[in-house]
């Protein structure tokens, strides 16, 4: 996909976006471990979890979300500047 294809911000699997007034980079490694940077805070969140080996389609996007879900829950429970 070219720089110019995605509406959300990706290039070299790291994805940028905003949660509340937080600027985000994130990146996705093997299956449900993922790495956000949140800048404005000087913070950098990791999760780890089972990489859903065997696991496709709508099964595995459901897990996947587990972590995008509670990240997303703490980033808007930070306070704005």
């Amino acid at each position: 996909m070219g720089p110019g294809r995605c509406k959300r911000g990706c290039g070299n699997f790291w994805w940028s976006t905003k949660v509340r007034d937080q600027h985000l980079r994130s990146a996705r490694v093997q299956g449900r471990n993922l790495i956000v940077l949140v800048p404005d805070q000087d913070m950098v969140i990791v999760t780890t979890a089972d990489n859903l080996v065997g696991l496709f389609g709508y099964e595995a996007r459901e897990k996947e979300g587990v972590e995008i879900d509670m990240v997303g829950k703490f980033i808007k429970s930070l306070p704005v500047d």
